[in-house]
């Protein structure tokens, strides 16, 4: 049995009131791709997608907070270099500049 996998969508909305976040995710798909899911969950063989939801949201949410927590430390490492005194290289200041090249976008035809 093969699923459009397409007619499934997901949908988040976040707000914050005082010290707390909430998120609300609403998954949508058609009730019969879950028929066979189901009756396996009846059964006891498969553990019901609520649980596995909820870990998938934990692991990406930790994820989402290392990462970012990752980027910060970093970014507070390469702040604490200590500025280098005007030399004898100019305005630089003893750093190289690398030029940077302005990105073409394709035109869009009209």
């Amino acid at each position: 049995m093969r699923f459009e996998f397409e007619h499934i969508s997901a949908e988040v909305k976040n707000s914050t009131e005082g010290d707390e976040r909430t998120y609300i995710i609403t998954f949508k798909a058609p009730a019969n791709h879950f028929q066979l899911t189901d009756h396996l969950q009846q059964r006891r063989v498969n553990e019901p997608l609520d649980s596995q939801l909820k870990q998938a949201v934990r692991d990406a949410t930790t994820s989402y907070l290392s990462a970012a927590e990752s980027l910060v430390s970093a970014l507070a490492k390469t702040s604490k270099r200590t500025p280098m005194h005007r030399t004898s290289e100019g305005e630089t200041g003893g750093m190289r500049l690398i030029p940077v090249r302005r990105l073409k976008y394709p035109r869009s035809s009209e």
